[in-house]
């Protein structure tokens, strides 16, 4: 009997999950969004978005896309959302973007090939997304200059980033059920990770650009 002509193809198995939360900033979450379905295995990444914004809202352009799996309301919070990602992930690595920053070209395939490694997480290069606004400069020396081309370059690293890095899920999930409070202080979990005997590295190949705050 021959199959149903709309059956849905098969999607090949995720190398990558990214797990993004947008709110009432619908401009900057789009450019997110956008820049991940932009990379060169977008075939082997999935994106596991939350919309939390105002019921009113339109969907985001390229949430209908066949590797992004939305969820529309629901978790109460950033770190509930992150921790129903995890939870939801099918690939053996988590990233939690933030829907303030735009990932640049190769990232998501840099990110993939440091997690070969033994590392518990990954950290990326970061660039300013809006430099020369205001105070702009200050904010992202202050937030992010400590993991900006650190001295030794790449290679393992004594800290990432709280956030926009990527951890290997099944170390993550080892934290549970205090998983979710350790993730409402980003580095909380880093913390604990470290002294657990998890290393870190830092990919200055994965690139990302981070808006920040300009007053």
């Amino acid at each position: 009997m021959p199959e149903p002509q709309d059956k849905k193809p098969q999607l090949a198995a995720p190398e990558l999950s990214v797990i993004l939360v947008a709110g009432g900033q619908r401009k900057r979450a789009t450019a997110a969004l956008r820049s991940l379905l932009g990379q060169s295995i977008i075939d082997r990444i999935e994106i596991l978005f939350f919309d939390l914004g105002p019921k009113d809202c339109p969907a985001l352009p390229g949430s209908d896309h066949p590797r992004v799996r939305m969820t529309r309301g629901g978790p109460k919070d950033l770190s509930a959302a992150r921790v129903q990602g995890v939870h939801a992930a099918h690939a053996p690595v988590v990233c939690f973007m933030e829907e303030h920053c735009e990932v640049q070209p190769g990232w998501a395939e840099a990110t993939v090939l440091a997690h070969r490694g033994p590392w518990a997480g990954v950290g990326c290069d970061f660039i300013n997304g809006n430099p020369n606004a205001g105070r702009s400069d200050k904010a992202f020396r202050m937030n992010y200059g400590v993991y900006v081309r650190p001295q030794r370059g790449r290679g393992p690293v004594k800290q990432i980033a709280g956030q926009n890095s990527a951890f290997k899920r099944d170390i993550l999930l080892r934290y549970e059920p205090q998983l979710e409070i350790m993730m409402s202080a980003d580095l909380v979990l880093q913390w604990k990770m470290a002294r657990d005997g998890s290393q870190f590295f830092y990919e200055p190949t994965a690139k990302m650009a981070h808006r920040n705050p300009n007053t």
